[in-house]
């Protein structure tokens, strides 16, 4: 079981962006298998930015390759990933970069 949280910054004037690679973590459970049915047992939350409003937790296969987030220039951004040791997926694997303000891209939008 791990509950890791990352807090990313970069320099004035940038900010950070995240590129997902690949993105295969166990799915939410299911209805009849657990107390907690319909939640995330692996997940990452983003912060984005760090005190902003949390994404929603990220589990699955929710995010396609290539799926980029990224926190406005002068900002931290907090990646929190946590996992339990049942159901093993693949995983992730994120490029984290630092950018200028008018090189950032996201192509993720969060529902309300």
């Amino acid at each position: 079981n791990e509950d890791c949280w990352y807090v990313l910054t970069t320099d004035p004037g940038y900010g950070v962006q995240i590129t997902f690679l690949n993105f295969h973590l166990q799915d939410r459970l299911p209805p009849v298998s657990s107390s907690v049915s319909g939640e995330c047992a692996d997940y990452i939350v983003l912060h984005l930015p760090l005190g902003g409003r949390p994404s929603p937790r990220l589990c699955g296969t929710i995010l396609s390759a290539g799926s980029k987030v990224f926190s406005p220039a002068d900002t931290a951004l907090v990646l929190h990933f946590v996992t339990d040791a049942t159901d093993e997926r693949s995983g992730f694997t994120a490029l984290i970069q630092s950018l200028p303000a008018d090189l950032l891209t996201s192509n993720v939008v969060w529902a309300d």
